[in-house]
């Protein structure tokens, strides 16, 4: 059930979605500090260009290998 899957990361007691792992999860606020910035200013054209897209890319691999540390 959704309410089961508290974050395993953070001790907020938050439910893992993905706002959370996201947005909101402290444990991961040094990748996200580096990306906010580009979301928001992205304009809605940009969000599909190579650049925007290549710097998704980074940040999801960020999280990744970051989730897989606290795994550990």
């Amino acid at each position: 059930m959704r309410e089961e899957r508290v974050c395993i990361f953070c001790s907020s007691g938050k439910v893992e979605i993905e706002m959370h792992f996201i947005l909101e999860c402290e444990a991961f606020k040094d990748n996200k500090e580096s990306y906010v910035g580009m979301l928001v200013a992205s304009y809605w054209d940009n969000l599909f260009s190579e650049g925007f897209v290549e710097k998704l890319g980074e940040f999801t691999v960020r999280l990744h290998r970051k989730m897989v540390e606290y795994i550990k």
